[in-house]
Protein backbone atom coordinates (compact mmCIF):
# COMPACT_ATOMS: atom_id res chain seq x y z
CA UNK A 1 0.00 0.00 0.00
CA UNK A 2 1.24 3.46 -0.89
CA UNK A 3 -0.99 4.90 3.04
CA UNK A 4 0.22 3.55 5.96
CA UNK A 5 -1.66 1.13 7.85
CA UNK A 6 -2.82 -0.59 10.46
CA UNK A 7 -2.71 -3.97 12.00
CA UNK A 8 -6.33 -4.72 11.71
CA UNK A 9 -6.33 -2.87 8.03
CA UNK A 10 -3.82 -5.39 6.99
CA UNK A 11 -5.87 -8.06 8.59
CA UNK A 12 -8.37 -7.43 6.73
CA UNK A 13 -6.96 -6.74 3.41
CA UNK A 14 -5.42 -10.13 3.79
CA UNK A 15 -8.61 -11.97 3.99
CA UNK A 16 -8.10 -14.81 6.82
CA UNK A 17 -5.24 -15.94 5.20
CA UNK A 18 -3.11 -16.13 8.21
CA UNK A 19 -4.55 -15.31 12.35
CA UNK A 20 -4.17 -12.28 14.03
CA UNK A 21 -0.73 -12.80 16.25
CA UNK A 22 0.86 -13.98 13.24
CA UNK A 23 0.54 -10.60 11.36
CA UNK A 24 1.36 -9.39 14.70
CA UNK A 25 4.77 -11.12 14.65
CA UNK A 26 4.95 -10.14 11.08
CA UNK A 27 4.94 -6.58 11.63
CA UNK A 28 7.34 -7.04 14.51
CA UNK A 29 9.97 -8.90 12.48
CA UNK A 30 9.71 -6.38 9.50
CA UNK A 31 9.84 -3.36 11.64
CA UNK A 32 12.67 -5.07 13.37
CA UNK A 33 14.40 -6.01 9.69
CA UNK A 34 14.16 -2.45 8.61
CA UNK A 35 11.56 -2.99 6.25
CA UNK A 36 8.41 -1.12 7.90
CA UNK A 37 8.30 1.71 10.65
CA UNK A 38 5.81 2.34 13.30
CA UNK A 39 4.03 5.73 12.98
CA UNK A 40 1.59 6.82 16.59
CA UNK A 41 -1.36 8.29 15.73
CA UNK A 42 -3.13 10.83 18.75
CA UNK A 43 -5.64 8.08 19.10
CA UNK A 44 -3.42 5.74 20.02
CA UNK A 45 -3.56 3.80 16.93
CA UNK A 46 -0.52 2.55 15.40
CA UNK A 47 0.45 2.60 11.71
CA UNK A 48 2.82 0.72 9.58
CA UNK A 49 4.61 1.98 6.57
CA UNK A 50 7.17 0.97 4.01
CA UNK A 51 10.64 2.53 4.94
CA UNK A 52 12.61 3.78 2.17
CA UNK A 53 16.24 3.83 3.58
CA UNK A 54 16.25 2.07 7.12
CA UNK A 55 18.44 -0.47 8.13
CA UNK A 56 18.04 -3.36 10.60
CA UNK A 57 17.98 -2.24 14.47
CA UNK A 58 17.73 1.36 13.41
CA UNK A 59 15.03 3.36 11.80
CA UNK A 60 15.68 7.27 10.68
CA UNK A 61 12.62 9.11 9.20
CA UNK A 62 13.19 13.06 8.79
CA UNK A 63 9.92 13.48 7.05
CA UNK A 64 6.15 13.95 8.23
CA UNK A 65 3.36 11.81 8.26
CA UNK A 66 0.02 13.59 7.87
CA UNK A 67 -3.23 12.00 9.29
CA UNK A 68 -6.24 12.78 7.48
CA UNK A 69 -9.25 13.30 9.74
CA UNK A 70 -12.19 12.61 7.15
CA UNK A 71 -10.71 9.82 5.37
CA UNK A 72 -8.70 8.30 8.42
CA UNK A 73 -5.30 7.90 5.89
CA UNK A 74 -2.06 8.58 6.94
CA UNK A 75 0.74 9.39 3.86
Amino acid sequence: SSQAMSHAELYERLQNICDRVTVYRILDRLTDEGLIHRIALPDGTVKFALCESCEEGHHHHSHVHFNCKQCGTVS
